[in-house]
């Protein structure tokens, strides 16, 4: 018993799957990197892991008796998709 496929009556409904992924990949490397940066709610334990938590960390590693503005001040660039696209 040999199992037959049918690529060719499948293959257009491939190619338009791909295609609207491809579209979609701008938005989803931006929202990888902000949550990378900045950490989002709906990811467990990316506050903790963020970047901005690393600069926090590192600042009063490093530092001598640092303010409080000193360790929170460091504001992450926001990326969007349309920036990502121009380059």
């Amino acid at each position: 018993m040999a199992i037959q496929l049918d690529i060719k009556s499948e293959l257009p409904k491939a190619i338009k799957w791909t295609d609207l992924h491809t579209k979609q990949l701008p938005f989803s490397i931006s929202q990888a990197m902000n949550a990378s940066v900045k950490g989002l709610a709906v990811i467990p334990g990316s506050k903790q892991k963020s970047a901005l938590n690393a600069l926090a960390g590192a600042s009063r590693r490093y530092l001598d008796q640092p303010k409080p503005q000193t360790q929170t001040g460091f504001l992450p660039p926001q990326l969007k998709s349309a920036v990502l696209l121009l380059r």
